[in-house]
């Protein structure tokens, strides 16, 4: 048990800090304007494909499903989109749409109940003799 929750800490802590790392970089991007090249509609979903100059020059082109009703929007159609201050083209999100800390506090929660665990079983708990043991 002690190697098992000792992986589970170790590999907690590391994709919680992945986590966390992703989250400010989306928290310290920009907003920009982008044009809908291609629109798709898969059921309930809207699928966009957006082109647009990130905030240091470079022009990109990124997919997402946009979770708002978009069926008024078409190809050619101006959208505010959100990129993070690292990498523009990847991880591209509408700009109305809220950051998502929600992976954070998952992976926060999992590496507690593993630090929990690892500390159970590298110190185990004592059970202290009974009082009245030793008494006929």
């Amino acid at each position: 048990m002690r190697i098992v929750f000792t992986l589970g800490l170790l590999v907690g802590l590391g994709v919680t800090a992945g986590f966390v790392s992703s989250t400010l970089r989306d928290m310290r991007g920009f907003d920009v304007l982008g044009e809908i090249v291609k629109v798709e509609h898969h059921g309930t979903k809207t699928l966009l494909t957006v082109r647009f100059t990130a905030s240091d020059g470079r022009r990109c082109e990124s997919h997402f499903r946009s979770f708002t009703d978009r069926s008024a929007l078409g190809v050619g159609d101006q959208i505010q989109i959100h990129h993070p201050s690292g990498s523009p083209c990847i991880n591209v999100r509408e700009a109305s749409e809220p950051d998502s800390w929600m992976p954070v506090v998952v992976m926060a929660l999992l590496t507690i109940g593993f630090a929990s665990g690892a500390y159970v079983a590298w110190f185990p708990p004592t059970i202290p003799p009974s009082r009245y043991s030793g008494l006929p």
